[in-house]
């Protein structure tokens, strides 16, 4: 949300401006509790529940960020070798540790229902690097988690400052002329398939006469 009040001031032939943008940015911190997997790894499917969890998210603007932190375990309740550990590495990946290894997820879609506190990851790719080096797609994996608020942060800054235009063009024509002052407030959104959104919030301005 971007609110903006701008005034102008012409002396000379430089422009003078002082522009105060409020800005609100909402977090909302999430801690699953509750889920259950579908693996397919070697040519077999698995099923199983969590366990135990103490992954981390943050959303904002009603759509899921990243996962932050913590971990979750899962397994099949008629088979106990079937027990997998999903993880999330500093670099807010997320990892499943297996019987078969270890493997990264890759390319899922993702639907997150704020309203209804779920969380579900359809069709992630495990990947695992060969020995020869080469990223390889080992099977899938779909997750159906429930997801409780546990903070959330409100931050709002208002900084009026001056703001300095570059000298007006010498032979400037009447009618609109509207620039661009300012960019802030850049916003990370996330990614689904390779795909990241990003947003900026802009100040303009019509330095001309209509």
């Amino acid at each position: 949300m971007y609110r903006c009040l701008c005034s102008w001031a012409v002396i000379g032939a430089v422009a003078l401006g002082v522009c105060a943008v409020a800005s609100a940015d909402v977090q909302e911190f999430w801690s699953i509790t509750g889920g259950t997997a579908l693996v397919e790894l070697g040519g077999g499917q698995v099923s199983a529940g969590l366990n135990q969890s103490t992954l981390e998210g943050v959303s904002g603007d009603s759509l899921f960020r990243a996962f932050t932190a913590g971990s979750a375990s899962f397994s099949d309740p008629s088979n106990k070798r079937a027990t997998y550990e999903l993880l999330v590495t500093p670099e807010t990946q997320l990892m499943l540790h297996a019987a078969t290894g270890t493997y990264t997820l890759g390319a899922w879609d993702a639907v997150f229902d704020r309203a209804a506190g779920q969380f579900v990851i359809g069709e992630a790719q495990l990947l695992q690097v060969s020995p020869g080096g080469e990223t390889q797609i080992a099977g899938h994996i779909s997750l159906w988690l429930n997801a409780v608020i546990t903070n959330v942060q409100v931050t709002e800054q208002v900084d009026p400052e001056p703001v300095d235009v570059p000298e007006i063009c010498p032979n400037p024509t009447t009618g609109p002329d509207v620039i661009v002052g300012a960019l802030s407030d850049i916003g990370n959104y996330g990614q689904v398939n390779g795909i990241y959104a990003y947003s900026v919030g802009t100040t303009s301005c019509n330095l001309g006469t209509v």
